[in-house]
């Protein structure tokens, strides 16, 4: 059996398993293993979903005030583009 140790925001993760190999991060050049999906919303072939890009921990953007959602570097800055800033923030 293997384990994994996951540092979080929370202190560290350990999964161990006995097969199910995890991916890796989509993003271009990255190594590290997946930890989330992008939860952008997209329409493929007229159906709702999400990205759903493969993020590791560094790639992974927790949107500010939405419970349980991640964005992919490139959603991080669209949503940061069509959302307005308070000043001074």
């Amino acid at each position: 059996m293997s384990c994994e140790f996951i540092p979080t925001e929370h202190g560290t993760m350990v999964i161990c398993s006995r097969g199910v190999r995890r991916k890796g991060c989509e993003v271009p050049t990255c190594q590290q293993l997946e930890v989330a999906l992008c939860d952008w919303p997209v329409t493929r072939k007229g159906k709702k979903g999400t990205c759903d890009l493969r993020l590791c921990s560094t790639h992974r953007w927790k949107v500010p005030g939405a419970k349980d959602s991640d964005y992919c570097p490139a959603h991080q800055k669209l949503h940061e583009q069509q959302t307005p800033r308070l000043p001074g923030f």
